[in-house]
């Protein structure tokens, strides 16, 4: 009875173990590729671009939620200069990431992001990040001419279509 017990804690143990360095491996490879996106950025900044604009997608690329979006970022933000400006894509591809109230809200109270090129494709939803973005300095762009004329009477800032990337 004891051995039986002395095994079942050890398999325990050791399935924590596994977990645990899954985990450190998982947060490595987050830390090297916010490095690999830090030193893109930097190298656009570099060679004269007014802004970077970082795609929503390549923060959290394994999806776990909006704390680990938020998470990621941040562990960008903090390997970029401050001075940068920086800009969000909700880029479709590998797949769209598009913000939540959440994630936007926190983009906004950041003052590191000056706009989004919105990608939701609803007039409800800009008009709710409208609110959100009020008096945050942080601009919305709409790249979908189906609902332009309902996000500029919003506030808008303006289009940035898809036939405006360059990337």
């Amino acid at each position: 009875r004891r051995y039986e017990e002395a095994v079942r804690r050890y398999d325990e143990a050791a399935a924590q173990l596994e977990q645990l360095q899954r985990e450190q491996r998982q947060q490595e490879a987050q830390y090297r590729q916010a490095e690999e996106q830090a030193e893109q950025a930097a190298a656009i900044f570099e060679a004269g671009a007014e802004a970077v604009v970082l795609l929503t997608n390549r923060m959290d690329f394994a999806h776990r939620g909006d704390a680990a979006w938020i998470a990621d970022t941040e562990r960008l933000l903090a390997l970029l200069p401050e001075e940068m400006p920086l800009g969000l894509y909700e880029c479709p591809t590998p797949y769209k990431r598009l913000l939540s109230g959440e994630m936007l809200r926190w983009c906004a109270a950041s003052g590191r992001f000056s706009f989004i090129k919105d990608t939701c494709c609803s007039a409800p939803a800009i008009g709710e990040r409208m609110q959100t973005l009020k008096g945050s300095g942080m601009q919305l762009y709409n790249a979908n001419a189906q609902t332009l004329l309902p996000s500029l009477r919003m506030g808008a800032a303006g289009y940035c279509g898809i036939m405006a990337n360059f990337h």
